[in-house]
């Protein structure tokens, strides 16, 4: 089971310092509309009716500098040692016209 911290402690009306598990955050604004200022970058959070969005405005810039980084595919060398053959059997020996071979394996 997640595990989950939060604590919300009011400096002003209207300005909130906001504790959890993902580090601390500022909030400033009323009920319904508010903006939040964290490692992670600010958020605009609105809520009205019981229906609530977040927005975010900024990403902090060490996340920016986290962009995926693309490598390029290891391109397999078709010439290689080709010496290395491999041999089967005929192809008449591991097969039948009526598979007689795979029928006693399996009854």
């Amino acid at each position: 089971m997640a595990w989950s911290y939060r604590k919300r402690i009011k400096i002003v009306p209207g300005v909130h310092l906001n504790f959890s598990k993902r580090g601390i955050s500022t909030s400033i604004g009323i009920k319904g509309a508010s903006l939040n200022f964290s490692s992670s970058g600010t958020r605009l959070n609105t809520s009205v009716l019981g229906f609530s969005n977040s927005y975010k405005i900024s990403s902090s810039s060490s996340q920016r500098s986290k962009q995926p980084q693309s490598y390029p595919l290891p391109v397999p060398d078709y010439n290689q040692n080709l010496s290395d053959n491999i041999f089967s059997a005929d192809v008449h020996e591991i097969t039948s016209q009526d598979m007689s071979g795979i029928k006693n394996l399996y009854w």
